[in-house]
Order: structure tokens, then C-alpha cells, then sequence
């Protein structure tokens, strides 16, 4: 299975992923890491070095001068839709922070997953964790999804949920950190062919969707 990263900037989850002790079996089918900001870019460029994976770099502003954003986003959906196939991928992970669009979408329907903190369809775009701390959430979380034209408006795969006391002030990293976990688990979904879309919805064959939470647990 080949598989590629689309980041803007530090991308410290995928960071993450790639210094995981799971990481090994990622690399080997990892075909490309597609960047469009320079900014804290350092440490994802040099650990795409040390584990020999081509690592791409796009500038948005410079690329869509003059360009409204809409016609700014579709250039960086072509380039990206390129470099995809091109290596032959079969699917990509998003970290970035533009809105993709054109024949991407299309071509790529239903195998482009994004990750966004927040438990969808609540808190859509920017500054999602920030959202549910002022509206005091009592549970806040993360969502992995299949994109489509609208904004974190795809069909959800998988949620991590936790208490909202679990956040301290900026401890954004507390809350962040379970994208790692999900990640892996749709990475192993996916080899095993047990991601599928039923009745309009994204389902993973054999996965168990009964379980009840509370919290708090008594």
C-alpha cells in the first residue's frame, strides 16, 4: 500500500508517527511528504532525510501570487493530485491547512483522510479546541475523516473522546496526542481492506460500535 502526507508547517503529529515503534511498516510505503510552508518546517524536513523519504516542497503564496484563494487552492490541489499519481498512491493523510478541491476530490474520492480536533460536525475549521473550551464542552476530541468540497464537512472514520478535564490551559498536547493512536489503527484498517463506505457512511469491518462511555465513570 503506498501512502503520502499532506503538512503545512511543523506537522509535529506526523512527526510523531514517523518516531513511533510502529513507524517501519509506514516508511516502507510511505512514497512522499508534500509540504506548502517553510515555517517550523525543520524537523519533519530532517527526519524525512534520515529515513530516506522524498519530501516536497510547494509555495503556496509564491505559486498563487495574485490568485484568489479558492484559485490559490485548486493550483495546490493539481500539484498535489501530480506527485499522487505519479507514485502510484493509494492514499493520503492530511495535515494541512488548505481547503482542497478540483479533480483531486474526484479522482481520490474516499481516500484522502483528514485529521482535525474536534468532535465533527462540531467545530469546524480554525481553532476548533479553542471553540469547544469557551462553549465548555464536558467531552472534546478528535476526528479522522474523508474529505470532500467542504470544510471538515466529510464522512467521519473514527473519534478519540476524552473529558474535557483531561485539557489544561494551552495543553493542547494532551488533547492532540491520540491523533497518533488513531492513525494507526486506519493505517492497519486500511492493509487489512476493512475500511469500507456502507449506506453513506465510512464503517471498519469487524469494529466494535456498541460501546457505551460516561463520564464520569462511577
Amino acid at each position: 500500500m503506498n501512502i503520502a502526507f499532506y503538512i503545512s508547517g511543523t506537522a509535529r503529529r506526523l512527526c510523531e508517527i514517523l518516531t513511533d515503534e510502529r513507524a517501519e511498516r509506514v516508511c516502507e510505503g510511505l512514497k512522499f511528504v508534500f509540504s506548502d510552508e517553510r515555517k517550523g518546517e525543520e524537523q519533519i524536513r530532517t527526519l524525512c532525510e534520515e529515513k530516506d523519504i522524498q519530501y516536497v516542497y510547494y509555495d503556496y503564496k509564491k505559486e498563487g501570487a495574485g490568485l484568489s484563494r479558492q484559485d490559490k487552492n485548486r493550483k495546490l490541489s493539481d500539484e498535489i493530485l501530480k506527485f499522487l499519481q505519479e507514485n502510484q498512491i493509494d492514499y493520503m493523510f492530511l495535515f494541512g491547512h488548505h481547503l482542497l478541491s478540483g479533480q483531486l476530490l474526484e479522482r481520490y474520492e474516499n481516500r484522502l483522510i483528514c485529521f482535525h480536533p474536534s468532535l465533527l460536525p462540531s467545530y469546524t475549521g480554525m481553532n476548533a479546541i479553542d471553540q469547544a473550551m469557551e462553549h465548555k464542552e464536558l467531552i472534546v476530541g478528535n476526528s479522522a475523516f474523508f474529505i470532500d468540497e467542504g470544510m471538515d464537512t466529510g464522512m467521519v472514520i473514527m473519534q478519540s473522546v476524552m473529558h474535557s478535564s483531561n485539557f489544561g490551559e494551552d495543553d493542547y498536547e494532551t488533547l492532540l496526542h491520540p491523533i497518533v493512536d488513531m492513525f494507526y489503527f486506519i493505517f492497519q484498517a486500511l492493509e487489512e481492506k476493512r475500511l469500507v463506505v456502507q449506506n453513506g457512511k465510512a464503517v471498519i469491518l469487524g469494529a466494535d460500535y456498541t460501546k457505551v462511555n460516561f463520564y464520569p465513570e462511577l
